[in-house]
């Protein structure tokens, strides 16, 4: 953390508040939210924001808060239950402090520091009295920043510093190490081996690596280290080759820093596959001390079943683009094989409810076959757990199997424990950033779409996001450029050209309608999704008032026919100014289905993350607020006391927060 106001080392300024989460943390009165704390105790929380979301051991707040004199190891234990007192945090599912086991501490909320002298939750406000640049322009395209590079985003101006900012500068890109084993069929030997090195570098090292998905697509003369850095911003890269036979495995690395092409060090690896883990620890281990950074070992060190573990390496490389789901039967049988494969279980959990709450296909699949795939999925978590209670995708899974409605915060809870337990894993960055939009954050939706940007820039669905993530903030000049690069790189893809398509029409820009068809035209996707877009563009070119009014009738049609209506087609009516008309029909509506285990949204609409990603006349309505308690989101955010941004840029129409509290207390 550093920035003009920091003392010179870059540590906080004893005399500077800042925010922890939603709490006001102000050192020089040693206040935490108000609540008065001992000086000691004090430090050790300012010493835990410095590190920013990076371990501090104990050793270290000895020498911090403690210098020049004896004490044991106790005073800081006796302080972290003090300062989780204060903060109201549980250790088994911490939301601010969490625990490493033989490693020390670290805060997992977001650190934000406050302007020079200010006690404001939003001290930044703009002087025109607009909280942030989406109220102003809601669209999110006008002219701000100059773009940045994926390796260098800016998300100061979105929620202050990032939770990601390190003293490590190092962006590792881990690429899949080539196949010598002389039978073409092993290449899923050698990918996951090299996934698997990849893994263990980014969970027991304190630096940034790239994701998989991204590193993975540097393959024979695209590996050269300036083609990597230029593609990637990588300022390293880790190259090797593996050879197996039999159950023994050979594996020769190098390390090589992109600026100069320099090889750092290069060294051989011989191992049995029974200790892969070791093998993998000691590779890991290397480049950390290369790059002169802390290394934990994995908590995985017992010799394996090869059979097993082979099973394992086979669903994970052949899961392809962006992780998602990968082959449950593999993972199964993989596990019966060797059962202490604590990532295959995270795996198949997690591969268990994404089949059975986030299938691709938009048919819901029928109740038996969810049931036993969540009681699956259970299963699997639980022996996860049992092997690692901080397993990552197992956190997920349970994120994943929470219903759409009513869950926030045990949603919350799940996630928060996978991103402390991997920062920098892009599908866990996906699925936080999308649960803050759901309830409205769309700042902090920002920070955590920026990293998953930063690690993974070459995935379609992580640079959509990270563009959607800055329009919702106001950036939308640099989101068109990131748009630019995406259509020149993926033309197939139709969901960058909807996007703008959507945007653009919405706000009259009928120019850049036209030069977006004319490119479609060029270029394509030609699919019926695009077809369907193309159709609403030209409905809306005709006029807002007749778009507006098909939408209403489909959301009409949507009551009669099934008791609901689509969330996103309720917000898209009521920009095109039929908001008096929508809402006699949503608060008709009944969403209890997405209260259950298994509730599905209607194909195409995005939920909550639709009516709460842009300021509006559906927002300016008090019965927004009503919709809202309908969907279970005010309960979510008055006991949590932790608020949508449009709770503050709806200040000028009416108490939104009062509005909560009266319809949450009436309840």
């Amino acid at each position: 953390m550093s920035d003009a106001s920091s003392t010179p080392d870059g540590q906080l300024d004893r005399n500077q508040s800042f925010r922890l989460g939603a709490l006001l943390i102000a050192p020089a009165t040693n206040e935490v939210d108000g609540v008065r704390v001992d000086t000691k105790t004090m430090d050790v929380l300012v010493a835990l924001a410095d590190a920013a979301m990076s371990v501090i051991s104990v050793a270290q707040l000895l020498e911090r808060v403690w210098p020049n004199v004896v004490v044991g190891d106790n005073v800081v234990h006796q302080a972290i239950t003090h300062l989780r007192k204060v903060l109201g945090d549980d250790p088994r599912a911490p939301r601010y402090v969490q625990s490493i086991p033989k490693r020390g501490y670290r805060l997992i909320a977001p650190v934000a520091r406050m302007p020079a002298g200010s006690v404001e939750h939003n001290a930044q406000k703009p002087a025109d009295g607009l909280p942030d640049a989406s109220l102003a322009n809601p669209q999110g395209w006008f002219d701000t920043n100059t773009p940045r590079g994926p390796a260098s985003f800016d998300t100061s101006s979105a929620q202050g510093p990032s939770p990601y900012t390190s003293t490590v500068h190092c962006l590792l890109a881990v690429l899949a190490f080539e196949n010598l084993s002389g039978d073409p069929d092993l290449a899923y030997f050698s990918d996951g081996v090299s996934d698997e090195i990849r893994d263990t570098v980014s969970r027991g090292a304190d630096l940034r690596v790239i994701g998989r998905a991204s590193s993975f697509q540097f393959r024979g003369a695209d590996k050269a280290a300036a083609h990597v850095a230029a593609e990637v911003n990588a300022t390293h890269i880790l190259d090797g080759a593996v050879r197996r036979s039999g159950d023994r495995v050979r594996i020769s690395a190098e390390l090589v820093e992109c600026a100069t092409s320099t090889t750092l060090w290069s060294k051989r690896f011989e191992h049995e596959l029974t200790d892969v883990f070791a093998l993998q620890d000691e590779i890991a281990s290397a480049v950390a001390q290369a790059l002169r950074v802390a290394f934990a070992p994995s908590r995985q060190t017992a010799a394996i079943n090869v059979g097993g573990f082979d099973l394992y390496l086979r669903a994970r490389a052949a899961a392809t683009g962006w992780l998602g789901a990968l082959d449950s039967t593999l993972l199964a049988a993989a596990v019966a094989r060797e059962p202490r494969l604590t990532q295959a279980w995270a795996s198949l959990a997690l591969s268990l409810a994404l089949q059975a709450y986030d299938p691709i296909d938009a048919d819901p699949l029928p109740p038996l076959v969810v049931a036993e795939l969540r009681r699956r999925a259970l299963h699997a978590t639980e022996r996860a757990f049992a092997l690692d209670a901080e397993a990552a995708h197992a956190h997920t899974a349970l994120a994943v199997l929470e219903p759409v409605c009513g869950a926030f915060a045990q949603r919350e809870i799940h996630l928060r424990r996978a991103l402390a337990a991997a920062p920098d894993d892009p599908f866990v960055l996906g699925r936080i950033s999308y649960w803050c939009r759901g309830v409205g954050r769309l700042r902090e939706t920002l920070v955590h779409q920026a990293r998953a940007y930063e690690i993974d820039p070459l995935i379609p669905v992580v640079t959509q996001q990270y563009m959607h993530a800055l329009r919702g903030v106001g950036r939308g000049a640099e989101a068109d450029v990131i748009y630019v690069a995406a259509r020149a790189r993926w033309p197939e893809l139709f969901f960058f050209v909807v996007a703008a398509l959507d945007g653009a029409s919405l706000r009259g820009d009928w120019k850049t309608v036209d030069r977006l068809l004319a490119d479609v035209r060029v270029r394509g996707p030609h699919s019926p999704i695009m077809f369907d877009a193309i159709e609403e563009v030209e409905r809306r070119r005709e006029g807002f008032a007749v778009a507006g009014a098909n939408k209403v009738a489909m959301l009409r049609r949507q009551l009669s026919e099934t008791g609901t209506v689509s969330m996103s087609d309720a917000a898209t009516a009521s920009h095109l100014g039929f908001v008096q008309e929508v809402y006699p029909i949503v608060l008709q509506a009944s969403f209890v289905h997405l209260f259950q285990p298994g509730g599905r949204l209607m194909p195409r609409d995005f939920g909550t993350h639709w009516l709460l990603g842009r300021v509006g006349p559906l927002q300016r309505d008090t019965r927004f607020v009503q919709l809202c308690a309908k969907l279970g989101l005010c309960d979510y955010w008055v006991k949590s006391d932790t608020w949508p941004d449009c709770a503050e840029q709806l200040e000028d129409y009416y108490d939104f927060k009062a509005e909560a509290r009266r319809l949450v207390s009436s309840a």
